[in-house]
């Protein structure tokens, strides 16, 4: 590990704290901020389906609201949380044995589509082209691209069901996390109603989700 890196997340068992260091998921932060929240929250929930982290310690997590990214960083946050809810979709229309979720890995595909488009309008409005977070500079980061693997290899049926909303959850609850801070905070009027507009819509889907994983 580079000298000047450590990892900052309260609460990691040991085992899941030398899976970070495997991964070279280091997180250097003099204060925490809404986007390392959201990457300690994705650390944290991977931990918990591989049995690393208990539910306690999990929630032990506080929330962080309120701080701010940039125009470009936020764009960049949600193509790339919201990509790997597209593309995890893509893969549930083919596995999934169950209508509800296939139903719903439909919807989530032409959801994320739209805001893409959304995205796409206020670059040519703004000029704010998304960026992403250094962590996915060169494509999915190493977590995002270790769950993709896994609906991509896993087995079709109810597991495979269990794994797709559970990671349908996590990642619709980091959105709804980063569009509310920017919806609040954010500085350009484009992007804060493409935040406010997706919360009604997380939200929903959120149920959605719930409501199907309660069936299940």
């Amino acid at each position: 590990m580079h000298p000047s890196r450590r990892v900052v997340l309260s609460g990691l068992s040991p085992e899941l704290a030398r899976t970070c260091r495997l991964h070279r998921i280091y997180l250097v932060e003099p204060r925490m901020t809404l986007e390392t929240d959201l990457v300690r929250r994705r650390i944290l929930f991977t931990g918990l389906m591989f049995g690393l982290v208990t539910p306690a310690m999990a929630q032990s997590v506080p929330p962080v609201t309120g701080s701010p990214l940039s125009d470009d960083l936020y764009q960049g946050r949600a193509l790339s949380t919201g990509g790997l809810a597209l593309e995890t979709s893509r893969i549930a229309l083919a596995k999934s044995p169950s209508p509800a979720v296939r139903a719903f890995a439909q919807e989530e595909i032409n959801e994320q589509l739209a805001f893409r488009q959304a995205f796409a309008r206020a670059a040519a409005t703004t000029g704010s082209v998304p960026r992403l977070p250094a962590d996915q500079a060169a494509g999915l980061s190493a977590r995002d691209a270790t769950v993709l693997q896994l609906h991509q290899t896993g087995s079709a049926g109810t597991p495979f069901d269990k794994l797709y909303v559970g990671t349908q959850i996590d990642g619709h609850r980091e959105l709804r996390l980063l569009n509310q801070g920017y919806a609040a905070n954010g500085s350009d009027p484009t992007l804060a109603a493409i935040a406010t507009q997706a919360l009604p819509l997380i939200d929903r889907h959120l149920a959605i989700l719930q409501d199907i994983n309660n069936a299940s």
